[in-house]
């Protein structure tokens, strides 16, 4: 008597194809997730950088209101607010 492969292994096949549609959701959720995360970070990274480029051409008007739940990036913040207000008041002496 000859039984069909498929009655042997099916149920394996089917178990297989759903856990691979599940990695794949979990994978492509986990890569949304990721790129909210990162552009979260970056953003007030690169407003610090422009800041900063600004400061460097001496162009100190103007405010740096940016928030951040990241502390090294608020400390980082605070360091860029006292530095041009240094400056500012450096160039009121002279």
């Amino acid at each position: 008597m000859i039984v069909p492969k498929d009655d042997f292994i099916g149920a394996v096949k089917k178990i297989n194809q759903q856990a691979f549609m599940i990695c794949l959701m979990i994978l492509g959720f986990s890569s949304i997730l990721m790129i909210y995360c990162s552009r979260r970070i970056t953003k007030p990274i690169l407003q610090l950088a422009e800041e900063t480029d600004r400061i460097g051409k001496f162009q100190l008007n103007g405010r740096l209101d940016l928030s951040s739940n990241i502390l090294e990036i608020q400390i980082l913040q605070e360091a860029v607010k006292r530095m041009k207000a240094s400056l500012l008041s450096f160039t009121k002496k002279i």
